[in-house]
């Protein structure tokens, strides 16, 4: 068996980002926004952002909203 040692600038996300590109290019986030309305002013993230959020924890391995915390939490500390 041979062992690789990985960079530390490989995360979990893997090739996400295009698909999150992808969720905007084609406008899937202004058609999610605008079914599910407006959010309160106050608020700082959108239906759109929820959804992409929600996709990212399935593609990326995760099976409920929680696997966020024991999976991604040092990655996702690290990104603005």
């Amino acid at each position: 068996m041979k062992v690789k040692t990985i960079p530390d600038t490989i995360t979990p996300f893997g090739g996400i980002n295009f698909l999150i590109d992808a969720f905007r290019k084609f406008g899937i986030n202004k058609l999610v926004n605008k079914q599910l309305g407006k959010r309160a002013p106050n608020a700082s993230y959108s239906y759109a952002d929820v959804f992409a959020a929600w996709w990212s924890i399935i593609f990326c391995g995760g099976d409920c909203a929680e696997d966020i915390q024991e999976h991604l939490k040092d990655t996702l500390c690290a990104r603005p």
